[in-house]
């Protein structure tokens, strides 16, 4: 469910310019590794009902149909350094 998350932010970010998708921190989590200090998130972003209008690639547009009207949750729980 993560990967699809992160496709679909991928996609409603590059594909589909008529709705902005807003994003916003759902939880945060702060931990020592490694004796440095660290800081992950999760977050939610509402994904607009038009969001599949004028894809042409039957898969993805099937794929975001089925989202729209939807709130998906991800998170980032992974060093990035």
């Amino acid at each position: 469910m993560l990967a699809l998350v992160a496709g679909l932010t991928s996609v409603l970010a590059t594909a589909h310019a008529q709705s902005e998708p807003v994003a916003w921190v759902t939880g945060t989590l702060e931990a020592v590794l490694d004796g440095a200090p660290r800081t992950f998130h999760a977050y939610a972003v509402d994904i607009p009902e038009d969001v599949a209008d004028g894809v042409t690639d039957e898969v993805l547009r099937e794929r975001l149909q089925r989202a729209a009207g939807t709130t998906e949750h991800t998170a980032t729980w992974s060093v990035l350094e």
